[in-house]
């Protein structure tokens, strides 16, 4: 009888640890399928870049990053009737703008698009100081970096960071972000979304009061909290 109760706890053992380990594989694996992108780029490996990244959906959500931030920016000024013109004619002066940039759009979001960046980027020389929040360096990945970009949103959802140093030197920035989901069994990236350190360089460079997605989508969670509350 003790020899069947010690089978059995030996048995509990090995499947508590098969479950950790699957729980520490599957959270490591959105950060290993950025290893891997990384050096898909490098190695030309368009195959494994078109299964792990929807370019179609990517470039469409930068398209739409591009056309809120700039009518953001049009019609936000300090000037009434600038202010006005913009809330008037950004849509259509934005929409041309972006039809005038797809055809590059559609060559640089693409596989061979990233393929060829690497290789101009590899070619180049490291003259410049490499920033020390950068997950990829010219000595190879910053894993530690790498662990400090990412993110679970949900079980299902991963946000990748492109973080840089602070113009102060005392800390990081958030450029943007790019956000993978779990399906078929793999991280599939779909979307970018821009940070705040977009919205605090066109402040400082124009000098403008922008509010830009981010901070609007934050206040109709607000206002829908608010409502809820109410009720």
């Amino acid at each position: 009888m003790a020899k069947n109760d010690k089978n059995k706890g030996g048995g509990f053992s090995l499947v508590f640890f098969l479950i950790v380990l699957l729980g520490v594989g599957y959270f490591l694996s959105p950060y290993w399928t950025v290893i891997k992108l990384e050096k898909a780029m490098r190695e030309g490996n368009t195959k494994y870049l078109n299964d792990h990244i929807n370019f179609k959906k990517m470039r469409k959500s930068i398209k739409n990053e591009i056309k809120t931030f700039s009518k953001d920016i049009m019609s936000s000024s300090n000037n009434r009737f600038v202010n006005l013109a913009g809330s008037l004619f950004s849509g259509a002066i934005v929409d041309n703008a972006i039809a005038q940039i797809e055809p590059v759009l559609n060559e640089t979001v693409s596989a061979e698009g990233l393929v060829s960046m690497a290789k101009n980027d590899n070619s180049s020389s490291k003259t410049t100081k490499e920033d020390k929040y950068a997950v990829f360096t010219s000595k190879g990945v910053n894993y530690m970096n790498l662990l400090k970009a990412g993110k679970f949103n949900a079980y299902n959802e991963f946000e990748y960071f492109i973080k840089c140093e602070n113009e102060e030197g005392d800390g990081e920035s958030e450029i943007c972000s790019f956000i993978c989901r779990f399906k078929n069994f793999k991280w599939v990236y779909t979307d970018m979304k821009f940070k705040d350190n977009w919205e605090k360089y066109f402040k400082k460079e124009f000098n403008l009061d922008i509010k830009n997605s981010n901070d609007k989508d934050s206040d109709n969670k607000k206002s829908n909290n608010n409502d809820e509350d109410d009720d």
